[in-house]
């Protein structure tokens, strides 16, 4: 019995393997389609850059959506999604989001009819998403104009995403956030959105393959918080830079996927220490 059960595990991871490998052909596909095809003929029906960039981002939200949900029935994946219409709102605000695996960016995206987000500059180099990432009005980490992109487009009431971690997270490995968003959230004096993202069995993660799937399909269990206000941390700190490193730290709490409720930025910076008689 034990023999069988292991031989139906290894059935089963090597059709996940396949499907794998059919999701990313088409997602590679799906980009070059965008790229030449779609995103070309955007470009001809919308003169204005700002409505050809939402544009562009509806196009991109739809087809991420399209591949999660044919992962989900390939039984990549399952998904289960808490406070959902919270990351649905049209509030302009920073998305800060923990980073598990290869495909969180495209998860959240999915459900985001409207996302800006701060990408790698090599993606520009990149055939199958140049065009994408350029159209859809994406922002270079490299970029010299960063903040003021960025404040530009909040102030047009749209929303950022963005991963303070700045890589995937290594498994076992707690959360260990960058001060660049922080900085970007303090700078822009913007409203931050902390959103949990859960993986279990974990897959796709920092140094794995696209082909090392598990037995069962990856779980995620996403949990999107309320949007919190900075101003505050901004005025009761000495500087920027403090607000920064204050955030940085509640960023470090407040995005672990094994956190059980959501945080909000007032009751983490005026909680009292515990005293032990």
């Amino acid at each position: 019995m034990e023999l069988e059960a292991k031989m139906f595990g290894e059935v089963n991871r090597f059709f996940r393997i396949i499907s794998s490998a059919i999701s990313f052909t088409l997602f590679g596909i799906g980009g070059l389609l965008l790229s030449y095809l779609w995103f070309p003929l955007i470009r001809i029906v919308y003169q204005d850059k700002s409505q050809r960039e939402l544009a562009c981002q509806t196009s991109i939200s739809r087809c991420f959506r399209f591949f999660t949900e044919m992962m989900r029935a390939l039984r990549i994946l399952d998904l289960n999604i808490s406070n959902l219409n919270r990351l649905q709102n049209s509030q302009a605000c920073i998305v800060v989001a923990n980073h598990p695996t290869l495909i969180d960016v495209v998860i959240l995206i999915g459900y985001m009819r409207q996302c800006d987000c701060i990408v790698k500059a090599e993606l520009w180099k990149n055939p199958f998403m140049r065009h994408v990432v350029s159209m859809a009005g994406y922002i270079p980490n490299q970029s010299e104009s960063l903040i003021e992109e960025c404040q530009n487009k909040l102030a047009q009431g749209r929303k950022l995403l963005v991963f303070p971690e700045g890589t995937r997270t290594l498994p076992g490995q707690p959360v260990q956030c960058k001060r660049g968003a922080a900085q970007l959230a303090v700078r822009c004096q913007a409203q931050v959105q902390p959103v949990t993202i859960g993986c279990h069995p974990l897959a796709l993660y920092k140094g794995s393959r696209w082909y090392q799937m598990p037995k069962s399909p990856m779980q995620f269990d996403i949990n999107v918080g309320l949007p919190q206000e900075t101003t505050e941390l901004l005025r009761t700190s000495p500087a920027p830079s403090t607000a920064a490193r204050k955030l940085t730290r509640y960023f470090d709490v407040a995005l672990q996927p094994t956190i059980s409720k959501n945080i909000e930025i007032k009751e983490f910076f005026c909680a009292k220490p515990r005293t032990t008689s």
